[in-house]
């Protein structure tokens, strides 16, 4: 049975996948438990006195562990990256739009027409309006 690169990686990614759910799961119970103990809002009076409070303690919880485990999990996965190993930074890095003259004819293989800055004249400034 082959196996791709993509599929042995697979395990460790579920691992961090899992161990990021477990951290988002536990920070709900402890944003929750928060929210409780200074009542918040008179949360605990609500969840405490009313029929459903039970099950909305629950969704509560269950719908503030989702986005704590997504954040979790796209925190590691951007810490996966090595240091130095994006792309360069800065506002003309990599940029096509600044690519030199020469570059382009020598990537398209024919000659770009002249421009002001080969015949030495000073570029146009707008004009400010009044």
């Amino acid at each position: 049975m082959a196996t791709s690169a993509g599929v042995a990686d697979m395990p460790r990614l579920i691992r961090l996948y899992l161990f990021s759910a477990a951290c988002g799961i536990g920070l709900s119970v402890l944003f929750t438990a928060l929210l409780l103990i200074f009542d918040i809002a008179h949360l605990r009076r609500l969840l405490l006195t009313a029929p459903g409070g039970g099950t909305a303690l629950m969704m509560l919880m269950l719908f503030t562990a989702a986005p704590f485990s997504a954040v979790q999990f796209g925190i590691r996965i951007m810490a996966l990256s090595e240091p130095g190993s994006g792309p360069p930074r800065g506002r003309r890095a990599g940029s096509p739009a600044h690519a030199s003259r020469d570059s382009v004819s020598a990537i398209c293989g024919a000659s770009s027409p002249p421009c002001r800055a080969d015949r030495g004249f000073p570029a146009k400034r707008r004009q400010k309006s009044r």
